[in-house]
């Protein structure tokens, strides 16, 4: 996962005219409708629309526990790797926003932009995080901010997987394998890295 560039795209001015007018306000959705991926519309709140919907939640939940990991040099690279998870939600979104039927590759099948990648590098991150840790002990969130903030994370990470599956088991829509193991597992993730940050500054006194 390394090289995965900043997710902000900004625009240097060199860009068309008609691009650097654009406006964030298109009044479209006014009505209760948005676009799914590929301009199909759909109702605000549809099982789809939730799902991904909370997983952008989670992303920017992610962003301000990130914000903290990166003031502190005794949580090491924890803010590099929530940057990977938000690059990997990203693509998560991506497939979430995207009806099976406008999600066919080039040459028959479905073109997913979830990859089976991102649950194998949660995994091989977990003995690191557990190493150290008690878990046979019940955790009140708030040692720290960098933590707290990932606790919260963690529940939203949560409310996305139950969006997920109420998707598949109430919207009767088809969903990318692995997707909801990765959730899953991401919220374990989270947990880890929440308790190893508040160990940290517990360890340090502060």
């Amino acid at each position: 996962m390394e090289g995965i560039p900043h997710p902000i795209q900004f625009l240097s001015g060199d860009e068309p005219q008609d691009q650097l007018r654009m406006s964030i306000v298109t009044k479209k959705g006014d009505g209760g409708q948005t676009a799914l991926r590929m301009g199909r519309k759909t109702s605000k709140a549809a099982w789809r629309v939730e799902a991904y919907g909370t997983v952008d939640e989670l992303s920017a939940a992610l962003g301000v526990a990130r914000s903290f990991l990166g003031q502190d040099a005794r949580f090491g690279d924890f803010a590099s790797r929530i940057l990977t998870v938000q690059n990997q939600l990203l693509s998560v979104g991506a497939d979430l926003a995207t009806r099976p039927e406008d999600a066919q590759a080039p040459g028959g099948g479905i073109k997913h932009f979830y990859e089976d990648s991102f649950l194998t590098w949660l995994e091989d991150q977990v003995p690191g995080l557990e190493s150290g840790l008690r878990m046979d002990r019940f955790v009140l969130p708030g040692e720290n901010p960098a933590s707290a903030h990932l606790h919260y994370a963690r529940t939203v990470c949560r409310r996305a997987e139950r969006s997920v599956i109420r998707l598949r088991e109430e919207g009767g829509e088809p969903i990318v394998p692995d997707m909801l193991p990765y959730l899953n597992r991401l919220s374990d993730y989270l947990w880890l890295m929440a308790e190893k940050c508040a160990l940290a500054t517990a360890d340090s006194g502060s």
